[in-house]
């Protein structure tokens, strides 16, 4: 059986097990298989859902109306009532949010709690197999917040946090506004 038919028929299976598979040409015309890990998507019970409107950084509106706040991050606030203005790179999150899931169909990921004081549902959505709550973290345009009992994809939001830290990426390269440590900087001083 050739690579190519190899890869091929054994994709399916190796997509289950979280890995993917790619022909890879070497020197003198041979072939063999590389594997590599792909990201997690989200879990096959997650609910499908489209997203009829952006609030802000964090807070989604679906078809049919129902208010969504995305777990595991909060984005600056663009319209808080208690504020003057919004909040530095509150904009550009939400329209980076906006840009990511607005008008496009969703996948809605459950925790142990079903929705906030507010009365907004509490999920993680993801487009594709990508965490949306990731993806703003690692562009610096969120502090990842994860709050009991929803806990889940802690230390991948942790992670994605401290790649955009290091790199001094959106919040992370703004002058420290206080001397809060969750604004400090690694090897920055208080």
């Amino acid at each position: 059986m050739s690579a190519w038919a190899s890869a091929t028929t054994a994709a399916p299976a190796l997509a289950r097990a979280g890995l993917a598979a790619a022909l890879v040409l070497g020197a003198g015309g041979g072939a063999r298989v590389a594997l590599s890990r792909m990201p997690e998507g989200p879990p096959a019970d997650a609910e499908r859902a489209r997203v009829r409107e952006v609030i802000d950084g964090d807070t989604l509106v679906l078809d049919g109306g129902e208010h969504l706040r995305i777990l595991g991050v909060d984005t600056p606030e663009t319209r808080h009532p208690e504020l003057d203005g919004p909040q530095a790179l509150g904009p550009e999150a939400s329209a980076r949010l906006k840009h990511l899931v607005e008008g496009r169909e969703v996948r809605l990921e459950r925790e142990a709690q079903d929705r906030d004081h507010y009365g907004r549902l509490l999920r993680h959505v993801w487009l594709g197999r990508r965490l949306i709550a990731e993806q703003l973290l690692e562009e610096g345009l969120a502090w990842r917040l994860v709050l009991p009992p929803n806990t889940g994809h802690a230390e991948r939001l942790a992670r994605a946090e401290a790649r955009a830290r290091a790199a001094g990426r959106g919040l992370w390269g703004l002058p420290r506004p206080t001397p809060l440590p969750i604004f400090g900087r690694p090897g920055a001083a208080p």
